[in-house]
Parts: structure tokens; sequence; C-alpha cells
């Protein structure tokens, strides 16, 4: 009968390797671990900075938002560290919304941050990530400011334009705004819309028709208006090449315009009333209005608001709302959604949906409806004034 006999040099070279595979292994996964720890504290250090820089981030997304309300999308950068965990290279790997004003925004924002915790938080130079930032759109949007409105030129004039209310950037359907400036001669084109002009600053001219067809000059200056009947065209021009106008342009399609009537201009300030309501709290001034335009279709006027003043949540059954801010400050909410008020700032109420304004310091708007209607609450008589 044989007996297992074993070869005690293999038998220990086989020890031998089992110690040395778990040596190997103990320092693999301890390794490991480190490099997982680091890359804990690493994304900790990241997501940290992302939140605290939101604003920022979210101002730039808001140039997107400022032209299409649905634009949605991640934006990736790959960023390289330098010293003291500041960004030495920053290189924009994809662009999912296709915005370059955004995407130059968020390099510059980018290219200004710092991470802190150095070496031990993986932040060391030379270190190498890819950034996601994803932006979503909330359908909801009904403000735009001025300053998140891109410039766009109006050839052959020296005029420019800013798209500040529209259906894709505010679902705004029922009334359309552009902020327009420039010096020199601007013609208006014949078009179906009905148009009103608010003058923000500076003075000019406008006269309805073209060519020698032109009609009667109106004069332009700073807190007047004037309308463009649908199916006309015009001229605004200024005197000479230092003076400009800002002016407001609202335009809507027309259902019941009276026929043969001339633009209506509004009087100055200075010769027309102001109604004052709520104690004086609010003070109204109307400006193109059924008496002058021969039409319900839309009324325009400013509206001045104390500091502090509460416009109750109500809403207008059949009419939009439309406002510029010129000044103050406030809160608003449209159908649920929060919105600081600011200057230079467009907001668009859709027909039938809830609102309410906390004024700030004090608060200057132009204000139209469209339909006219809703204002006749500011006067006593229940008539247009």
């Amino acid at each position: 009968m044989c007996e297992p006999r074993i070869n005690a040099k293999r038998f220990y070279l086989f020890l031998g390797g089992l110690a040395l595979c778990w040596m190997l292994c103990r320092d693999a996964t301890a390794k490991q671990l480190r490099a997982a720890q680091a890359s804990d504290v690493m994304a900790k250090a990241i997501s940290l900075k992302v939140r605290s820089n939101y604003e920022q981030l979210h101002s730039c997304y808001r140039y997107s938002l400022a032209e299409d309300r649905k634009r949605e999308g991640t934006v990736f950068f790959r960023i390289t560290l330098g010293n003291q965990g500041r960004v030495r290279r920053l290189k924009l790997v994809h662009d999912g919304l296709n915005h370059l004003r955004t995407s130059e925004c968020l390099r510059r924002q980018l290219s200004r941050w710092a991470f802190p915790g150095g070496k031990k938080a993986g932040m060391g130079p030379g270190v190498k990530f890819d950034l996601p930032l994803t932006f979503r759109a909330n359908a909801k949007q009904f403000a735009v400011s001025q300053m998140d409105a891109p410039w766009r030129p109006l050839p052959p004039s020296a005029y420019s334009s800013r798209t500040m209310l529209s259906p894709k950037n505010a679902g705004a359907t029922q009334a359309q705004m552009r902020l327009i400036q420039g010096s020199g001669e601007m013609v208006l084109p014949q078009t179906t819309l009905y148009r009103v002009y608010y003058v923000v600053s500076g003075t000019g001219w406008f006269q309805l028709g073209k060519g020698e067809s032109r009609g009667k000059k109106r004069a332009l200056k700073a807190g007047r208006a004037i309308s463009a009947p649908a199916g006309s065209s015009g001229l605004i021009f200024t005197s000479g090449k230092r003076s400009s106008l800002e002016l407001l342009e609202i335009s809507l399609p027309m259902q019941a315009e009276s026929k043969g009537r001339s633009p209506a201009v509004s009087l100055s300030k200075q010769n027309s009333r102001e109604y004052p309501v709520a104690g004086g709290k609010l003070r109204v001034h109307p400006l193109l209005r059924e008496r002058l335009l021969g039409h319900k279709n839309l009324y325009l006027g400013t509206l001045k608001a104390a500091p502090g003043f509460l416009v109750k949540e109500h809403q207008h059954a059949g009419s939009a709302e439309v406002l510029f801010v010129l000044n103050g400050t406030g809160k608003m909410s449209v159908d649920g959604v929060q919105t600081d008020v600011v200057p230079r700032q467009a907001i668009y109420i859709p027909a039938g949906k809830k609102h309410h304004l906390v004024v700030g310091k004090g608060l200057t708007v132009v204000q139209a409806y469209v339909p006219a209607g809703p204002e006749m609450r500011f006067f006593g008589n229940g008539k247009s004034p």
C-alpha cells in the first residue's frame, strides 16, 4: 500500500506564492480603496462647486431661454487644473444646447473657478476631468430680461432690435414685443400686424405711408405712443445722427380694426390726465385707448405703483396682459411661476392665467391689454377716458 508523500520544497514554494499573492492583492485593494475615496472626495468637491455657482451658470442659460423657452440639453467641458486648484485649460467637448452665447458665457464663468483641497481632494496640478452641465427647460416662462435677449440688426437702417416677447420665448400668442434702438431713418414695412410704439427715450418723428404719399409728421418723445394700422407702412426717423430713439413695439393681429383712421398719437404726459387708484397707491396714465384708436383691440398706458403695494391674485378671462418694466422692482407670480420683477424686463400674462404682484421699492411699467377691457376697472365710471 502506497503512502502519499509531500515534496517539502514545492510545498514551501506554494505557501510563499500564496503569501505573495495575498500581499499583492492586499496592496492592490488598498490602492483601489484609496483611489475610490479620492474619486469620491473629488466628485463631492465638483458637485459643491457647481451648486454654489448655480445662479451664475443659470444666468448663462437664460440667454438660451430668451430665444426659446423649451431649449434644453447638456454642455460638456474638459477641465485641466493648475496650481491651487485653479482652472488652467478649458475645452468645450459637446454643446447640447447648440447656443454659442450660452457656451461662451459658461466658458467665462468656469475659467474663473478654483477647486479647494489640493492633492488631498484629487485637485492637484495636471488633473483632468469632464464636467457635464445639464439644463432643463421650464415651459412656463413668461418673463424675459433685456440683457438676456440678443440684439439683431434691422438693415438697411442703423437700428437694431431685441425680441422681448414672442410665442417661442414666452408663449406670447396674442401680442408680441420688440425693443428697438437706433438713429437716422427706419422704414416700417407693410404688414398684416397692427403695431403700436411707446417711446422709452429720445426724440424723433413718425410718418405714415411711403414716398410722396407720406402723411403728416408726428412728433415722438419719451412717454408718448403711436399706432400704425395693419396693412400700412411708415417711416421713423430722428433729427440727426447725434439724436437717437428707443422704442417699444407691440404688434398683434387685427380682427375688427376701424378702417380709414390715421395712427393715433397720445397726448404727452404733461397734458394728459393720470388716474389715481387704490387711494393713490396706483396711478394709471392711459395713452392709446378706444377713443383714439376707434377699436377695442388694444389698450396701452403706463402704471405707477407705490412701494409695497399688493396686487391681489386675479385673472383676465379674454385678454392677455403685456408689461414692460421701466423702473422699480417686485415679485410676481404668473400661473404659479414666481418671477423677480426687475427694470428692463418684459412680462406676458396669457388670458385666463391667475397672477399677482408684490411691489418692491416702487414700480413703473408700460401696460397693454389685448384686447382692451380689463383697464376699465381703473376708471370709476366704467368708461374709457
